[in-house]
């Protein structure tokens, strides 16, 4: 397998593979291989994962060579952006529904409608509202592989040495019991640590408090073409970030963008700079792995006196095939 990530002792992104070994007696007599390349945003979990999908298929098709290149989140959308801008974006690319709307226009993927009529895509028993998400204007042009919503990660352990509960997992707190939770922690913790982790930039949380302080069916783009959310509900949002800054239960900006570029075994929860943050809820496993503390998963906040008091946004992950690829067929029967 060749990869364009760094190795593991550089990087936390470039866990090693050794697919391929195992088709290596069976190679075409002409040594020739079909390049198929795949970019994903990578962390060495979802690395390893992939590394023993390559593998299986590798074995299966002896005449493919699979490259892969798997940056952390941040710098593989610069990469696949200026990819498809410079007509060299991989086969198969993993986006997030949230995307379509600015991939799809332009033409740089294809639909994969006609490899499910003809079944080399099999979606036989898979959840058809999942693999909807995967649809623009009718046609499917990613198929779903995960989906994950934003959850509220808490240290339980320190908020407990501090003499405050965390609440049961079946129920959920609300926007105004939340501030005032961060506050009052925050007046017990020792100098140069934060109740929480600034959220003022996480576009997942932002949207469903956008879904919650708007009337049913609002989206990003109203069907005037225009921005639609209202300048109030964006006013509140980020007025509830600056709130929490200015009692010091946030940490300055620079604090933030320092501490959130940082990997999640070195992160702010699990070295006890925070004890709170939203995150995807697919990620709790690993910060549980990392941190000695008890970290726990909750229902993000919610605002009973709000038009949709929950409106909890699902987050799916995909994969697509790239315009620009000479090697379509394959890409799909990966």
């Amino acid at each position: 397998l060749k990869q364009e990530t760094k190795p593991e002792e550089e990087s936390a992104a470039g866990t090693k593979s050794k697919a391929g070994e195992a088709a290596k007696e069976e190679t075409p007599a002409d040594g020739k291989k079909v390049q198929l390349r795949i970019g994903w945003w990578g962390n060495a979990e979802r690395d390893k994962l992939y590394y023993k999908i390559n593998d299986l298929f590798m074995a299966e098709n002896p005449n493919v060579e699979i490259i892969t290149s798997s940056p952390g989140w941040n710098d593989y959308w610069v990469k696949i952006a200026t990819d498809y801008a410079s007509g060299n974006a991989p086969d198969i690319v993993q986006f997030q529904a949230n995307q379509i709307g600015e991939y799809c226009p332009k033409g740089v993927l294809i639909p994969l409608d006609p490899y499910i009529d003809s079944g080399v895509i099999n979606l036989d028993n898979w959840n058809m509202e999942f693999v909807d998400t995967g649809k623009y204007k009718d046609k499917l042009y990613m198929v779903t592989i995960g989906i994950t919503a934003q959850a509220m990660f808490l240290n339980k352990t320190w908020i407990e040495e501090l003499g405050f509960e965390v609440w049961d997992f079946e129920k959920s707190i609300s926007w105004d019991e939340f501030e005032k939770l961060m506050i009052d922690i925050q007046k017990k913790l020792p100098e140069g640590t934060y109740a929480g982790l600034d959220f003022y930039n996480n576009s997942d949380l932002a949207w469903i408090w956008i879904r919650q302080h708007s009337p049913a069916g609002i989206e990003w783009v109203g069907k005037d073409g225009k921005f639609a959310p209202s300048i109030e509900t964006l006013e509140g949002w980020y007025a509830l970030c600056d709130r929490l800054r200015k009692a010091g239960a946030f940490p300055p900006i620079e604090w933030t963008q320092e501490w959130s570029a940082r990997p999640w075994q070195d992160g702010a929860i699990v070295s006890r700079k925070v004890l709170y943050r939203a995150e995807n809820a697919n990620k709790y496993k690993l910060f549980t792995e990392y941190a000695e503390d008890d970290i726990v998963i909750r229902r993000v906040q919610s605002d009973p006196g709000a038009l949709n008091p929950n409106a909890e946004l699902l987050i799916t992950s995909a994969f697509g095939i790239s315009d620009t690829s000479e090697n379509k067929d394959i890409a799909a029967k990966y």
